[in-house]
């Protein structure tokens, strides 16, 4: 499979790490739902590790894809941990009618909540493209030229 889809992202290359993003924040919040781990408000080792995995992934990303150009590789840096943030988001909005958190912030009504959420979307779009971007210029520099 290495037709385009939406945004230009070809699965051989980008899709493959979207969704390993996507795959690491949702067994991080199965594992949240199911009691082995705490909330994310809580600073726990787990969810340092899962983060770092994440972040890693994205800058490995960088790393490989150095050849499409940094702003190329910000959209789909930001694109990735879009993709893990809202898997998360979404298992707190499952978790909130099972009477489970998995962000673990008291909100007080929806209106907040969505606040939160777009917020915090923005701040991880940026935190994606700076780690794929990281990724991408350490590719730049370390990498053998062919």
């Amino acid at each position: 499979m290495t037709g385009k889809c939406c945004f230009g992202l070809t699965f051989a290359n980008e899709g493959r790490f979207i969704l390993s993003v996507a795959a690491l924040a949702a067994v991080e919040a199965g594992l949240i739902l199911a009691g082995v781990l705490p909330l994310l408000g809580i600073s726990s080792l787990g969810s340092t590790l899962f983060t770092l995995a994440r972040i890693a992934v994205i800058a490995y990303m960088g790393w490989v894809l150095v050849k499409i150009g940094m702003k190329e590789i910000a959209i789909r840096g930001a694109i990735a941990q879009l993709a893990g943030f809202f898997v998360l988001c979404l298992a707190d909005l499952i978790g909130s009618y099972t009477g489970k958190s998995v962000l673990g912030t008291a909100i007080p009504s929806y209106y907040y909540l969505f606040f939160v959420f777009g917020f915090s979307a923005i701040v991880n779009a940026f935190m994606g493209a700076i780690f794929a971007v990281c990724g991408a210029w350490l590719a730049s520099k370390f990498k053998r030229r062919k």
